[in-house]
């Protein structure tokens, strides 16, 4: 893992942007300065220009459609698809960049037909040939990072666990080291770890192995090999404890094995007015952009809404936000009107027969949510932030899952990293996985990575990823 303005980012994903990049501008600047020479401009620095320009359009493009994903990125038939909609989806984005560089700085309109029906084959043959070389690469252990386990409990198995639930993890694990009086969960060894009569014995394990780091995962501190870690961290060998770990490999916080002290003593929380300011900026000028560009979806929906159901357009409804203040929130209604006449509120659900037949369509590819643009003009919301919870669950879920309230310590959006990250929440299970995405935000937010969590979005109402 990377970090990139405090946000980890896989190292896998960002090899593979920068093979497609270099890939795709090899394609298009030989497409350019062969087929296209009379249209594009000659010197070779422009070509080399326009060139780039094209490949970054079409990775930002793919980007969207989620082709970076670790869970997709060893899959040929969805890569083969969504790279071809791809290209598809940035071709006009590609002619309109050409004719304003032709109208500020007299560049050529754009490519020919053919021109770019021979780039986007070729295109493709490209992308398949980089993820075939991925895929060969990943396989090799040489490339991936080599750590060692202390502890072998509960804890260690869940980094077990982690190793084996995908091919391409961008670590291995060396072996895990049995502390005393601790249960043992996974296969282990027994290192000699005294702190006095042999310091070394495990650093130079360690080194054996090809170690670069170790993880802490042990439920009790105590006893914990101090001098030989020290010895370790002395020789160049990371040192890293199980939460931090588990963060940068997850993108998420463990909320089972979560202790105050690391929030306080861990790094992030950062806040400050330039931070504010800019995402305030962010958030008015995303919305704008929406609200101009989706204005025909929105009243087709509010016509559609009107004709499939007796009851209003909008649904207001009472939301937690920012410090745990209320609010009312906007949406498109997708419910009957009485849908809650028993009272009490009720978790959504699958095939939710309270649903109208508009209703399925809108919440399936999140066009309910739109209206919230408009709380998001008012400063009630943000356009990126944990879901806004009504207060009924709210009390609910603060009793029962630890820290749940420190998500309300940023303002409310539409989309979130726990939106993008896992599937629509409807259980108590649900709201405690969600919010280990939702502390992550709240610890590393910026506006990278809501630029991260927007592109996501794309892919997410694309491809209509967790709509219930």
């Amino acid at each position: 893992m990377i970090r990139v303005f405090r946000h980890f980012l896989p190292g896998a994903s960002l090899f593979l942007v920068l093979m497609d990049i270099l890939a795709l501008a090899t394609v298009c600047y030989l497409v350019v300065m062969t087929a296209g020479m009379s249209m594009l401009p000659s010197p070779p620095w422009l070509s080399a220009q326009v060139s780039l320009l094209i490949s970054a359009l079409a990775i930002l493009g793919m980007g969207a459609l989620g082709l970076y994903s670790p869970l997709i990125l060893l899959n040929y038939r969805i890569t083969f698809v969504r790279t071809f909609l791809a290209f598809v989806l940035v071709a006009p984005v590609i002619f309109v960049a050409a004719a304003v560089c032709h109208k500020l700085f007299g560049f050529p309109q754009g490519i020919t037909a053919v021109s770019y029906a021979e780039m986007t084959l070729v295109g493709l043959i490209a992308i398949l040939a980089t993820r075939t070389t991925f895929w060969v690469i990943s396989t090799f252990d040489m490339f991936k990072r080599q750590i060692l386990v202390i502890g072998a409990g509960d804890t260690a198995a869940r980094i077990a666990r982690l190793a084996d639930s995908h091919a391409i993890h961008p670590f291995k694990i060396k072996a895990f080291v049995k502390m005393a009086h601790e249960p043992v969960c996974v296969p282990c060894i027994s290192l000699d770890l005294g702190q006095s009569q042999n310091p070394d014995s495990l650093v130079n394990y360690a080194r054996e192995q090809g170690v670069r780091e170790i993880v802490i995962a042990t439920s009790e501190r105590r006893g914990l090999p101090v001098h030989p870690l020290l010895r370790c961290k002395l020789a160049g060998i990371r040192t890293t404890d199980f939460l931090s770990f588990w963060e940068r490999e997850c993108g998420r916080v463990n909320i089972d094995v979560l202790q105050p002290s690391w929030l306080v003593f861990s790094d992030g929380f950062r806040v400050g007015r330039l931070v504010s300011l800019s995402k305030r900026l962010f958030d008015i000028a995303v919305s704008v952009f929406l609200l101009i560009f989706t204005a025909p979806i929105l009243l087709a929906s509010a016509i559609a809404i009107k004709l499939d159901s007796p009851g209003p357009v909008f649904y207001r409804q009472v939301r937690v936000g920012l410090h745990g203040h209320p609010f009312t929130i906007l949406k498109f209604r997708s419910m009957a009107v009485k849908a809650e006449q028993e009272g009490s509120p009720q978790w959504a659900c699958l095939n939710d027969d309270r649903v109208t037949r508009v209703g399925s369509v809108i919440r399936k590819i999140r066009i309910d949510e739109l209206p919230q643009l408009l709380n998001v003009l008012w400063g009630a919301m943000s356009f990126v932030g944990p879901r806004p919870e009504r207060p009924h669950f709210v009390e609910q879920l603060a009793a029962q899952i630890p820290f749940y309230r420190e998500r309300h310590s940023v303002k409310p959006g539409i989309t979130g990293w726990a939106q993008i990250s896992y599937r629509y929440g409807a259980s108590l299970e649900d709201a405690r996985e969600k919010l280990s995405y939702d502390l992550y935000y709240v610890k590393n937010r910026g506006l990278f990575l809501d630029f991260v969590i927007l592109m996501e979005t794309v892919r997410v109402v694309l491809w209509a990823d967790g709509g219930r």
